[in-house]
């Protein structure tokens, strides 16, 4: 049984309870034999291993459609908008969503132009500071980055390039996207589909995941469902990351990733996961407070 089977089983085993167990699974994916992978998905889902195995052969052999095979993918409508807040906090939201607004249209009004990538770092070399923060260079700027504007950034550029997207974000499960955007075209496309609540996988060009930072260097990562996104739909799989410049509120980039998979700068990070139960082996104690008085 090879990983993608397992990962199968790990997005039907969170239907299933509603829960985010990408840590359980990676510990499955982590097992050398299979034996000890069913052992462990027996563990965590309290003695239904069969039958969510064989649930997970069923729905493994649903494939990519082939241009003579068409499926659709449901879009179930966004989650209906929140409660109407106060009013002192419905006029903070509104003063942020002005500031984003105004942000947003700066930089997405003007057109996208190559530029270069950051120089790789070799990892090699452990580096350490002591002493406080402002010992070391004093106050660091943090800026948490604002997603609704990321994926307006990613859109943009989509539609820049004759394509247009729906944002599925809100769809989660094994029978969704497994990504933030579907990119297609033309117009009519996207809006027919937003009009129906559904479209063809053979008419998506692009499955894009959006990734916000505010550094230019380091790792993003993809969570379990959307690595399996990333392996179903290979070539037709991108990441978008958007970096937004914590000391410049006007800048942004856009680095694009198709088949993150095939890139040289991948690295697929393991974990165990110990049960230190009756059968693990590992020893107990009690610990016992003893009385002051010796009598």
């Amino acid at each position: 049984m090879n990983q993608s089977f397992w990962r199968a089983v790990g997005d039907l085993f969170a239907e299933l309870v509603d829960a985010a167990v990408g840590g359980d699974f990676a510990s499955i994916l982590a097992c050398e034999a299979p034996d000890d992978m069913r052992d462990l998905l027996e563990r965590i889902s309290d003695g239904r291993a069969t039958a969510l195995l064989a649930e997970a052969q069923t729905r493994l052999a649903m494939e990519l459609p082939s241009t003579s095979i068409i499926e659709a993918l449901p879009l179930p409508p966004a989650p209906p908008p929140a409660p109407i807040a106060s009013p002192a906090t419905l006029a903070a939201e509104q003063l942020a969503a002005s500031v984003s607004k105004s942000t947003a249209e700066a930089v997405t009004d003007g057109a996208f132009e190559p530029t270069k990538a950051p120089v790789g770092r070799r990892t090699e070399r452990i580096r350490f500071s002591t002493g406080a923060p402002a010992a070391r260079g004093g106050t660091r700027v943090v800026q948490v980055t604002d997603e609704s504007e990321t994926t307006e950034i990613a859109s943009r550029y989509e539609e820049q390039q004759g394509r247009f997207t729906i944002n599925v974000k809100h769809i989660h499960g094994y029978a969704g996207p497994r990504c933030d955007l579907l990119s297609a075209r033309p117009a009519s496309t996207r809006d027919v589909a937003l009009k129906t609540g559904s479209i063809q996988l053979a008419q998506v060009e692009r499955f894009i995941e959006v990734k916000g930072r505010n550094q230019r260097t380091g790792a993003v990562e993809l969570t379990e469902n959307e690595l399996a996104g990333a392996e179903k739909f290979g070539c037709l799989y991108f990441i978008y990351r958007v970096f937004c410049d914590p000391t410049d509120p006007e800048w942004r980039e856009l680095a694009i990733l198709v088949d993150p998979l095939s890139s040289p700068t991948k690295q697929i990070s393991r974990s165990a996961r110990f049960y230190l139960d009756d059968n693990s082996g590992a020893d107990w104690f009690q610990l016992v407070r003893e009385s002051a008085d010796p009598a």
